[in-house]
């Protein structure tokens, strides 16, 4: 219903109240409760995982146990070779057993229950698998079930331009399921559609940026409160402005305080500031020149933005029209990111990475895409260079990049699952090793901590309450 009139929208005087309070009926508020649910007990077993995350990602051997093995397997394999294997055994004693050079990592949740993770390290190379792992079914009944299957390979890759010989690459996929109910598509779409409709109220003569800030942060009580951990509120704003007699474009601003951030949240904020700038462009694919989204993360202030055209979501550029599904339910959209790593406390200024552009496919069944189709050189090339190989990075991309975020209904009017899956291939052995060591010690904080996971938990348990005060107050 793409043109249905939206309840607390009309007129100068907006009610964020009735305009959200239909769509966020049940069962949203205890959707959102069960999801919050999983997160705490994820954040719960935080030192259960710790380990096993940084053995999957770094392996099993510490640095000194990995040197001592190689220089004991070298030993007794010229030994072997000069026929006197046998006084291998006698001086070092039996070979220690190591680990094996992929590993992969199985964690699972059922609803109520404890978190449960298993790690294995193999060797054999065709044990593992490049795609989506399938989720068995009826495992995952609610939001609070989930179940993470990850799988990391460590293959040999040609280097590129100065690296004659092959490069170590870690192959990493992961398969992300969470239980769901088989009209979680169409809710989200009708939330997104209320949403749209209080944005476009905002671009007509009669909005005004104020009041819908105040207005949202009543309806959502309780989600400020918890954003007012990270976030500087009085700094939080709508505003527009016209491109052109038809067209109004309508930006949020959202400033983030990392500093006291950092008191609730801290590996959250220290992630949030290791993005500096951050820039992300969502357009029309196929070679027509129409810009849905802009979004701008850049000294710790993000701006979002989008475009209306007569009170509807429409494209930028005049005389692209609204955005709408394609013929069977489709939308192929382009995105292109560009991104600077910041690495705080190491002497390198930034760490600029290569431009992606992505083509995103959009199903309105429930599924969505995201391949690369172009992984163009970084802004400061030379400053690049000097962190890993960027030219195999960019063709590793074009290659096997990829995320795919699928709902799918297991039986007819009670269950189904969220699937998302991811696949990113990185040039290991190329990286410079301060920012190797940076990089490790940073993601076992990340793992020791998982404070972006209670984060998560406190932000849905948080829209719950709100969700449940929204469609109490709902119109029948």
């Amino acid at each position: 219903a793409v043109d249905e009139e939206l309840p607390g929208t009309h007129g100068p005087n907006l009610d964020v109240r009735a305009a959200l309070g239909p769509c966020m009926r049940d069962p949203t508020a205890e959707n959102c409760a069960r999801f919050a649910n999983a997160c705490e007990a994820l954040y719960h077993a935080r030192e259960k995982l710790f380990t096993k995350l940084g053995h999957f990602l770094f392996g099993a051997e510490t640095d000194l146990d990995r040197w001592s093995n190689d220089v004991g397997a070298v030993v007794r394999r010229n030994l072997t070779s000069a026929g006197i294997g046998d006084w291998a055994t006698t001086l070092f004693g039996a070979a220690p057993e190591r680990p094996g050079q992929h590993a992969r990592l199985q964690l699972q949740r059922a609803a109520g229950q404890s978190v449960n993770v298993e790690i294995k390290h193999f060797d054999d190379l065709a044990i593992g698998t490049s795609g989506p792992e399938e989720v068995p079914r009826g495992l995952l009944q609610s939001y609070d079930a989930l179940r993470i299957s990850a799988q990391h390979l460590t293959v040999d890759v040609a280097g590129g331009e100065g690296y004659p010989d092959p490069v170590s690459c870690s192959d990493l996929t992961a398969t992300c399921a969470v239980g769901s109910h088989t009209e979680a598509v169409e809710q989200l779409i009708e939330q997104v559609y209320c949403v749209s409709k209080v944005l476009a109220w905002l671009a007509s003569d009669d909005g005004h940026p104020t009041q819908l800030k105040v207005g949202c942060m009543d309806a959502f009580q309780q989600t400020t409160t918890v954003a007012r951990r990270l976030v500087e509120m009085p700094g939080v704003e709508f505003s527009k402005r016209r491109l052109d007699p038809g067209t109004v474009e309508v930006c949020f601003t959202l400033p983030f305080n990392l500093e006291e951030g950092a008191e609730h949240y801290a590996r959250t904020s220290e992630l949030l500031g290791l993005f500096n700038p951050l820039e992300f462009t969502l357009r029309r694919a196929g070679g027509a020149d129409a810009t849905l989204c802009t979004l701008l993360f850049e000294e710790s202030v993000a701006r979002f933005c989008l475009f209306f055209r007569e009170g509807r979501l429409a494209w930028r550029e005049p005389g692209a029209g609204a955005v709408e599904w394609g013929d069977g339910g489709r939308l192929a959209l382009e995105a292109t990111l560009d991104v600077t790593v910041v690495p705080l406390g190491l002497s390198l200024a930034a760490i600029p990475l290569p431009r992606m552009k992505m083509l995103c496919e959009l199903e309105r069944r429930g599924k969505l895409t995201v391949t690369c189709v172009e992984a163009g050189e970084p802004t400061y090339k030379l400053a690049a260079a000097a962190v890993l190989d960027n030219d195999l990075f960019r063709k590793l991309l074009l290659d096997s990049f990829r995320l795919e975020l699928e709902h799918t209904p297991e039986e007819a009017g009670q269950r189904a699952v969220i699937r998302f899956f991811g696949r990113l291939v990185f040039p290991t052995s190329t990286v410079a090793a301060l920012v190797a060591q940076w990089f490790q010690a940073f993601a076992l904080r990340q793992f020791c901590e998982l404070d972006i996971v209670q984060a998560l938990a406190d932000v849905f348990a948080a829209l719950s309450q709100d969700a449940a005060a929204l469609s109490g107050a709902a119109p029948a």
